[in-house]
C-alpha cells in the first residue's frame, strides 16, 4: 500500500516520532551572566597556564600554535615527498626541471618553518632536540644540495628527501602526538608565578 506508512507516522499515536519543533541555535541563550562570566575567567586561566613540555616552559596558547606549525610541517614534508616520486614518473626532461624547481622553493619555505620551530624548542630535549638537530642537518643537506655546483638535480633532491625520510619524520611525529596529548591533559598545567 503506497503512503500507508506515512499515514501512520503523521497520524495517531506515531506522531511523537515527528519532531517539529527545532533545537536551540545555541547554548548561550540559556547561559547565566555568572556561568558566562565563570566560564570566560577560566577560559582565560587556562591561557595563562604553562607546562613544561620537552624541558621547555609554555603557555597553552604557544603549545597550540606550535602544534599547528608542527602539522603544518608534516603536511608540506609529506607533500614534498610525494613530489619527489612524481619526479620519477615524470616522462620529459622539461617536467622533471620544473618538479626540482618547485621542490627547491617549497623547500627553503619548510627549512623557514622548521627553523621557527626549532626556536620555540631552544634548549628542548627529547623528540624536539631530536627534531631541532635534524632541522640543522636538512639545512646542511639543503645548502649542499642547491648550492653546491649552482645546478640542482635528482640526486640532491633525493638527498633532502632522505633527510625528510629518515631524521625528520619519526620525531616530528612524536612531537605533535607529545604536544596533543599535553594539551589534551587537565593536570600537568599550572598558574605562572
Amino acid at each position: 500500500m503506497p503512503g500507508f506508512n506515512s499515514f501512520l507516522l503523521g497520524h495517531g499515536r506515531f506522531s511523537a516520532a515527528i519532531q517539529e519543533s527545532t533545537p536551540p541555535d545555541s547554548d548561550d541563550e540559556f547561559e547565566t551572566e555568572a556561568s558566562r562570566k565563570r566560564r570566560l575567567q577560566q577560559e582565560r586561566r587556562r591561557a595563562r597556564q604553562v607546562s613544561r613540555i620537552y624541558g621547555a616552559v609554555m603557555t597553552r596558547k604557544d603549545t597550540e600554535q606550535i602544534l599547528e606549525m608542527l602539522k603544518r610541517l608534516k603536511s608540506d614534508i609529506d607533500a614534498q615527498i610525494e613530489s619527489f616520486h612524481d619526479m620519477g614518473v615524470a616522462s620529459s626532461e622539461k617536467e622533471r626541471k620544473e618538479g626540482i624547481g618547485e621542490f627547491t622553493v617549497r623547500s627553503q619555505l619548510i627549512l623557514k618553518n622548521s627553523m621557527k620551530v626549532s626556536d620555540q624548542f631552544e634548549n628542548a630535549h627529547g623528540a624536539a632536540q631530536i627534531l631541532s638537530e635534524a632541522f640543522i642537518d636538512l639545512s646542511k643537506a639543503m645548502v649542499g644540495a642547491f648550492q653546491g655546483n649552482g645546478k640542482v638535480d635528482v640526486q640532491d633532491v633525493q638527498g633532502v628527501v632522505a633527510v625528510y625520510q629518515r631524521q625528520i619524520k619519526k620525531p616530528l611525529d612524536d612531537a605533535i602526538k607529545e604536544l596533543g596529548k599535553g594539551l589534551g591533559r587537565k593536570d600537568g598545567w599550572s598558574d605562572p608565578e
